[in-house]
């Protein structure tokens, strides 16, 4: 973490107060800004089977009707009907 951004477990061990993994959250996402991120290809090949099994799942769901109806709308207006 950058200098001066400090955050402190709970005396207890315990976990941190939502205040501090915000800070916390925020503090490392200033200092990723500046370092690249380099994933090995074990991980990489990992991450893109999750992706692409997610992906699978996702495009074999139904569009939901409401999405259909607005898309209708939406060609009907382009038609100018």
């Amino acid at each position: 973490m950058p200098a001066g951004k400090k955050v402190d477990l709970q005396a207890d061990g315990g976990q941190p107060e939502e205040k501090d993994v915000y800070n916390m959250h925020t503090a490392m996402n200033e200092e990723a800004e500046d370092v690249p991120v380099v994933l090995d290809e074990r991980t990489r090949a990992e991450l893109g089977r999750q992706l692409a099994k997610y992906y699978s799942q996702l495009i074999s769901q139904p569009i939901p009707d409401q999405f259909l109806e607005l898309l209708k709308k939406l060609d009907s207006k382009e038609r100018g009907e």
